[in-house]
């Protein structure tokens, strides 16, 4: 692995343990640095391959497929995986039911 990918690695695993110390009251709960933090492993997440990111930190850091799960939501409008486009259909059709009623 490259230096520079090494680098972002780690800048993701450190901004992983920060949300997760934020979310389970390890340090007070300071929503500005919550929200800059999660803006953070957005900007990180960004152009690296899904994938990949998967495969280093799934395991170890939920943190961070959570933020891959949103930005397949906010790429794709449905949840990642074989069952979102069922869950988004279902959506739809719920939605579509309760306009006509």
């Amino acid at each position: 692995m490259s230096p520079r990918l090494q680098n972002k690695r780690m800048h993701l695993a450190h901004l992983a343990l920060q949300i997760r110390a934020l979310e389970s009251a390890h340090v007070p709960m300071d929503a500005a640095a919550y929200r800059l933090h999660a803006k953070r492993m957005r900007a990180a997440v960004a152009g690296c391959s899904s994938e990949s990111l998967q495969a280093q930190l799934g395991d170890s850091h939920p943190e961070v497929l959570e933020t891959l799960t949103s930005r397949h939501f906010e790429e794709h409008g449905q949840l990642p995986g074989p069952s979102g486009a069922a869950v988004r259909e279902a959506a739809h059709a719920l939605i579509a039911r309760l306009k006509r009623a």
